[in-house]
């Protein structure tokens, strides 16, 4: 009888292997040891928070980032200088591959991976309703940029 269940069990596997070995992988995220990603509490929408002279946002997901907003000031770069301008060397409104390491976030734009940027990333739980609030942190041109998760 142990061998009848065996040989059963053996004979459901592979008549099963076809059905496993067809489907399909697409859309699946494949993960190899080169495989970079960006930290989980980076992932969402990233506005700017409070009054800046620059508007702009981040939507980052596990492996790419879209920069939306930043665009000149021009009374703004005339006095100070165009350094300042958040994320002024990137293309704009187009998913690029990017990746969080070491509080440093990594973006391939024009075919080639950037220099790191520094960022800082805290949350707070502020009165009344103690709800939780994220921040994220750059520094350009010696001028703070802070952007708030609002998803």
């Amino acid at each position: 009888m142990k061998n009848i269940n065996i040989i059963f069990r053996c004979i459901i596997i592979i008549l099963c292997l076809p059905a496993f070995t067809t489907c399909s992988m697409e859309g699946w995220i494949s993960v190899s040891p080169d495989s970079k990603f960006f930290d989980h509490e980076l992932q969402g929408t990233w506005q700017t928070n409070g009054i800046s002279d620059y508007s702009g946002t981040l939507v980052i997901t596990t492996n790419s980032i879209r920069i939306s907003g930043y665009a000149p000031n021009s009374l703004y770069e005339l006095t100070h200088g165009i350094n300042h301008r958040p994320f002024r060397n990137f293309v704009k409104d187009t998913a690029l591959e990017g990746y969080s390491e070491e509080s440093k976030i990594f973006i391939k734009d024009g075919g080639n991976w950037q220099d790191g940027i520094p960022y800082t990333y805290w949350d707070s739980y502020p009165p009344p309703d103690f709800r939780r609030i994220q921040f994220l942190r750059f520094q350009f041109g010696g001028r703070f940029e802070t952007l708030q998760k609002i998803n």
